[in-house]
């Protein structure tokens, strides 16, 4: 049997491939899930050092070193189960965490593949760097995350890539840019399932994590920085989830870093930058798209978002709160003066 390994990376359309396959396999071959499409839980469980997976059992249950030990022979035994059962002669495991894996625990994986496939192939797909960048601090806008204005996450090529090729063969990992006019059909599932051998059809696609305008994003970075409770108050308001799914339905306008952000970004990342173009047919591109408004500091999401808040504003009381409950409105409209006034 073999075995295919789908490691991402993150923001190259990893949830729709996940999403897809699980509901629906490439022809040909098996998808494997634990709760989900996703297997980061999984790989934590298996194969992570006993402090990673303490920590991360802090967050979720509370169970003794014994129990957590139990955990992990019964994700092993359902594992072993599904692959006894299994008609197909490959197996689709799928996680964009398996990059985050220690080298240890990538090296616990490889031992623990091989001893129950025949062959192993490795496969990922790489995002140019400033995309990776604008993608990932949307990710991070999408969560309500804290950390918008002091951190920017890098692709960090080497540090995700590397330990695979150590523990699985330089000759048994594939690379493809991610670049979406390249994509079969434009569209990275379909893409994925030629590219392993097999085919896939438009009407089995799951789309998943869709992008969203320059002025949502700014309007969510508002509702991070300032007063979450006047809006969590209002009578008739969403969850965050709802809330973030309302405001990206907001349309608007595609944002590119500014040249001098590109810069600095660069300075940061053009050596391993370069370690990753030694493994892929043609080189990274270095800049980033020049479509829609230029950003490069919080400040400018700050200027973009107060210019479009009331836009904004008005989009989500259309969804959210209807006019012909007038005292509703009316609260909703006040809350979010103090939002916009606390910004």
């Amino acid at each position: 049997m073999k075995a295919i390994v789908h490691i991402g990376m993150h923001k190259t359309g990893t949830s729709s491939i996940q999403a897809s396959f699980a509901k629906t396999p490439p022809v040909g071959f098996a998808y494997y899930t634990m709760v989900g499409p996703n297997l980061n839980m999984w790989a934590r469980t298996m194969f992570e050092e006993d402090a990673v997976r303490r920590s991360l059992n802090a967050q979720t249950k509370q169970l003794s070193d014994e129990q957590l030990a139990e955990q992990c022979q019964q994700e092993i035994d359902k594992t072993d189960a599904f692959l006894k059962s299994c008609d197909q002669d490959a197996v689709i495991l799928s996680a964009e965490r398996f990059t985050y894996m220690s080298d240890e625990a990538v090296a616990r994986f490889a031992d623990w593949l091989k001893s129950r496939f025949d062959s192993i192939e490795v496969y990922a797909y790489v995002r140019d760097p400033m995309g990776f960048c604008r993608s990932s601090l949307q990710q991070r806008i999408k969560a309500i995350s804290p950390d918008l204005a002091t951190r920017i996450d890098f692709p960090n090529y080497r540090n995700r890539f590397e330990k695979f090729e150590t523990h699985f063969g330089k000759d048994n990992i594939h690379y493809r840019l991610f670049r979406r006019d390249r994509l079969k059909e434009h569209n990275v599932v379909p893409d994925f399932a030629d590219w392993i051998g097999s085919s896939y059809g438009n009407e089995d696609i799951v789309s998943e994590n869709e992008g969203m305008s320059i002025e949502a994003m700014s309007f969510l970075i508002m509702l991070n920085q300032g007063n979450r409770r006047a809006f969590q108050t209002m009578r008739g308001a969403p969850t965050v989830s709802q809330l973030v799914s309302d405001v990206m339905a907001f349309e608007g306008n595609k944002w590119h870093y500014s040249v001098e952000k590109q810069n600095e970004i660069l300075a940061e990342i053009g050596g391993d930058c370069d370690w990753m173009d030694a493994r892929l047919p043609e080189p990274l591109s270095r800049t980033d798209s020049t479509s829609g408004l230029s950003v490069g500091s919080i400040e400018d999401f700050v200027k973009i978002g107060t210019e479009s808040f009331d836009a904004v504003r008005d989009h989500l009381l259309a969804l959210r709160f209807s006019s012909d409950v007038a005292t509703t409105r009316k609260s909703a409209l006040q809350n979010f003066n103090i939002l916009k006034t606390d910004w």
